[in-house]
């Protein structure tokens, strides 16, 4: 019985000793450019991302369609609950916030004045 408890204690030390090193072990190194594209890659099941452009159309609790800075349409489905400014005007500089789900539909969560624009509204005298 006493050798059967001596090996178990060897067993469970070698063990020890083992996660300890694997743990200790250092990171492999990555290729240049390497770690953009992993920064990229949702780490979650739900992935946010942050646009900056100008509004085309919104139409309340169904699409935003804004132009992104290379000039390129975007079309995004708006979730009813999004949170969206007030005043929103075609041209506008905007900011859209959408997160993309498990399936890989990504629905607009909010939109916001651009700061450009927030800047000018607050410069703006009020009457």
């Amino acid at each position: 019985m006493r050798t059967a408890l001596l090996r178990i204690r060897v067993w469970a030390v070698a063990a020890g000793i083992a996660s300890a090193f694997v743990l200790a072990a250092p990171e492999p190194a990555q290729p240049a450019g390497a770690g953009k594209a992993n920064a990229e890659r949702p780490s979650s099941r739900f992935a946010m991302q942050a646009r900056s452009g100008t509004l085309k159309t919104y139409r309340a609790g169904q699409s935003v369609v804004f132009a992104g800075p290379d000039g390129r349409l975007k079309r995004l489905p708006v979730d009813p609950a999004a949170r969206v400014d007030r005043g929103l005007v075609r041209g506008q500089q905007v900011n859209v916030i959408s997160m993309t789900d498990e399936t890989g539909r990504e629905r607009v969560s909010a939109i916001s004045r651009g700061s450009s624009d927030a800047a000018q509204n607050a410069a703006a005298p009020r009457p």
